[in-house]
């Protein structure tokens, strides 16, 4: 009987024990399929890495569009024919041109402190602000001035025109400076410091005919 006993005896034992074994190995199974994989120092720094790689590349082509759109601006007020023609663009009064300007001036006065979302964010309103700004000065054109002034800024356009298609330096010059007398008397227009130097040549060239 005590043989007996100690059988049964070691039978129980081995099913209690692995009854816990399999307990313990369905835990550690259960608990390994449910953590998510965390990455380690390598990984985090990887990630971060390419976080601000990213960021960076989108500042930097924010701060280029920013460049471009300034060089189109700075090309258009040496272009004296649009700028006649198109002249509400750079009058403040109209109130696409004067949201596009107080926005490039906020611009250029804070964009180097701003964080690389914010200067994206701004770069992409002043591409919106500059378009609208455009198009309402080419959908104005000449009827932006007054009724007074359109026919003298007619005259003006025309003189600027011929002044560019003659190869006399003489002739372009009292051409341009006709054009820059008929601009004075515009009292409605608004001329940038860049149009007005292209129209007004400081010096007349060395041999004026008579």
């Amino acid at each position: 009987m005590v043989w007996i006993a100690l059988a049964v005896g070691a039978v129980l034992g081995l099913t209690a024990y692995l009854t816990i074994r399999f307990l313990r190995w369905s835990s550690d199974h259960l608990t390994r399929r449910r953590a998510p994989a965390l990455p380690g120092p390598a990984g985090r720094s990887s990630a971060m890495l390419d976080e601000v790689s990213a960021n960076t590349m989108h500042r930097v082509a924010a701060l280029r569009a920013v460049d471009d759109l300034k060089q189109e601006m700075g090309a258009l007020r040496t272009d004296v024919v649009w700028t006649i023609t198109n002249s509400a663009l750079w009058d403040v009064d109209v109130p696409a041109s004067r949201t596009f300007f107080t926005a490039l001036t906020v611009w250029d006065d804070h964009h180097a402190t701003w964080r690389d979302n914010e200067t994206v964010g701004a770069a992409a309103e002043l591409k919106v602000l500059w378009k609208a700004a455009k198009d309402t000065a080419i959908r104005l054109g000449i009827n932006h001035l007054s009724a007074g002034d359109r026919p003298k800024a007619d005259t003006a356009i025309k003189l600027v025109r011929k002044a560019a298609s003659t190869d006399s330096d003489a002739e372009r010059y009292q051409l341009m400076a006709k054009a820059a007398q008929v601009l004075s008397g515009i009292m409605s227009i608004t001329i940038p410091e860049e149009t007005l130097r292209v129209i007004e040549q400081e010096d007349p060239p060395p041999a004026l005919p008579r």
